[in-house]
């Protein structure tokens, strides 16, 4: 009886992959259509002296775009992802709450990271990172330039699959090379594998640890919450979900109304104002934040 293996899918193209199988990199091409992406885990089967995906193994998370209702799965079996901030550029209206919600919703554990903390930060920048630390949101201060509190942000991520988001002109590249050229082993993945259509998404191996991995993928700037149950928006808004089940009405849109748990620990400052504001405006309507 032929032994099935496993393996791990570190690039996708339109018709093969790049596997990590036993500590090789094999390109192979799946046995029958399949909807693989990077990060999936997979059994693999071989034919005639030639690699094949079999199956794909149960994805214990999954982040995914929509289209046309349809869904698309651009990463799998994600642990963390870290959503970058920095003093400059000014920081678009509920973009870290976007990503909050997305990460909830994938099953995916949401972290901050302050970069550039070499260079002034503004005052409610520093607040604002203040107020995340006392929602439960990890959060981590760096310089990617200076190499400044970088060691703590490589032990939290070790051991895992992490992804890392963030607006233009925050340093998302130049922290993510920087964990490369330090920690992580750059792999010329298609190289002797022949002509490719471009992989969307790349996953790196940290060169000391063959179970940790940073996922580069451009098809993220995309992601939208219109998809995303309105439950899971709110539930995301982790105080305030506390509070809403105090109001005195079960139907509380926490706006005006008596008796409202929320606005009474907002006017007490127990509450953001910019995060229910953030909240308020996600709730009112099918709404999502360009990355």
């Amino acid at each position: 009886m032929q032994k099935v293996q496993t393996g791990k899918v570190l690039e996708f193209y339109s018709d093969s992959c790049l596997v990590q199988m036993n500590g090789e990199l094999i390109n192979m091409r799946p046995m029958k259509k399949m909807p693989l992406c990077v990060g999936d885990n997979v059994s693999i089967k071989m034919e005639s002296n030639e690699y094949f995906i079999n199956e794909i193994a149960k994805r214990k998370s999954k982040l995914r775009k929509y289209k046309d209702g349809k869904e698309k799965v651009i990463a799998s079996n994600l642990d963390y992802l870290g959503i970058i901030i920095a003093g400059k550029p000014k920081l678009i209206t509920g973009f870290i709450e976007k990503w909050i919600i997305i990460s909830r919703h994938s099953n995916i554990e949401p972290f901050l990271v302050l970069n550039k903390i070499d260079m002034e930060i503004p005052k409610d920048i520093l607040e604002m990172v203040k107020n995340y630390k006392s929602i439960g949101i990890k959060c981590f201060e760096v310089s990617a330039k200076n190499n400044i509190g970088f060691d703590a942000l490589v032990d939290y991520v070790t051991q895992s699959i992490s992804i890392f988001v963030g607006q233009s002109g925050v340093g998302k590249s130049t922290l993510t090379g920087k964990l490369i050229n330090q920690d992580l082993k750059t792999k010329m993945l298609s190289k002797g594998q022949g002509q490719h259509t471009t992989s969307t998404s790349k996953l790196y191996q940290l060169v000391n640890d063959e179970n940790t991995y940073v996922i580069d993928s451009p098809g993220v700037r995309d992601l939208k919450i219109d998809n995303i149950p309105k439950n899971v928006i709110e539930e995301s808004f982790a105080e305030i979900f506390a509070c809403k089940k105090l109001c005195k009405f079960t139907n509380c849109n926490h706006i005006k109304e008596e008796g409202c748990e929320v606005l009474k620990m907002l006017s007490e400052n127990k509450i953001s104002q910019q995060r229910y504001d953030i909240f308020i405006e996600f709730m009112s309507k099918d709404h999502y934040v360009k990355n």
